[in-house]
């Protein structure tokens, strides 16, 4: 079942990327995008999901814990995790719109990106002790070799 919700993660993000790279194309600075796709509209989703899981809590978002106990602020090592995590992923989101705006071939660039996995392969190794196995070590040159025939493609506009 995992499989089919990852491939539905991947089409969806190809959704918003590609509507992203059309805005951006049209004019939309990167500032306007980031405010309106992932200031306004995650604010006004998180909000409708609050609401939803205060009348029927799902145990596939909550877990066993509570609303109210999630929302209370308190400082532990997973919390500095979740606020570390956020201030990555908002600069990642920086960087991604940015590389999107100087990109001449999405696809190109969404593969670059998508280099990810190799960067939590080897972190994962580092940071939470997650074994490579051989296998993983060719997915690891694969992805290399990939990202270096994508990045002789001459994927950006010529500087003015």
């Amino acid at each position: 079942m995992y499989i089919f919700f990852a491939l539905l993660s991947a089409l969806l993000l190809s959704f918003s990327d590609i509507l992203a790279k059309y805005s951006l194309d049209k004019g939309t600075s990167n500032f306007e995008y980031i405010f309106w796709s992932h200031g306004i509209i995650y604010i006004s989703c998180i909000i409708i999901l609050l609401i939803y899981l205060g009348f029927r809590p799902l145990k596939l978002l909550l877990n066993k814990d509570k609303i109210k106990d999630i929302l209370k602020i308190k400082f532990d090592n997973t919390r500095y995790a979740i606020i570390l995590s956020g201030i990555c992923g908002f600069l990642a989101l920086i960087t991604i719109i940015y590389t999107f705006t100087i990109s001449k071939n999405i696809g190109y660039t969404v593969a670059i990106i998508s280099t990810t996995c190799l960067f939590s392969l080897i972190l994962s190794y580092f940071f939470l002790g997650s074994p490579i196995i051989p296998k993983g070590l060719i997915g690891i040159l694969c992805i290399l070799v990939g990202v270096y025939l994508i990045g002789t493609c001459g994927n950006s506009f010529p500087n003015p």
